[in-house]
C-alpha cells in the first residue's frame, strides 16, 4: 500500500497534512486545497499571500485555475525548468540526502 502526502510550507509555518492512497487528479487536489490550504490561508495569511508550487499538470489544470480565482488564491505559476525556484524541491533534496 501507498500512501501520499499533501501539506504547504511557508514562512509563517504549514498547513495540515492530508494523507491520501490512489493516484491524485484534479478533482482531489482540489477538495485537499479546500479542507488545507484555504483555512491556513485565512488564519495565517490574512494581510496576502502568494501560492507557488511545482508545474504538475493537475495543478495548473483549467479545474484548479477556475478554483483559484474563485478562491482569491493568488497563484504564482512557475517556469517548467527552474525546480530550484521551488522551496519543496529543495525541502525533498534535503530529505533525500538525509536518508541517504
Amino acid at each position: 500500500m501507498k500512501v501520499h502526502v499533501w501539506a504547504g510550507i511557508s514562512y509563517r509555518g504549514c498547513t495540515t497534512l492530508y494523507t491520501f492512497e490512489g493516484k491524485m487528479n484534479a478533482p482531489l487536489f482540489i477538495s485537499i486545497l479546500k479542507k488545507s490550504l484555504l483555512p491556513f490561508i485565512r488564519d495565517v495569511y490574512p494581510d496576502g499571500h502568494r501560492f507557488v508550487q511545482d508545474n504538475d499538470p493537475k495543478h495548473y489544470s483549467k479545474h484548479a485555475r477556475k478554483f483559484y480565482a474563485e478562491q482569491g488564491i493568488d497563484w504564482w505559476p512557475t517556469p517548467p525548468e527552474l525546480p530550484g525556484l521551488i522551496p519543496i524541491e529543495n525541502l525533498w533534496h534535503e530529505l533525500k540526502e538525509y536518508i541517504k
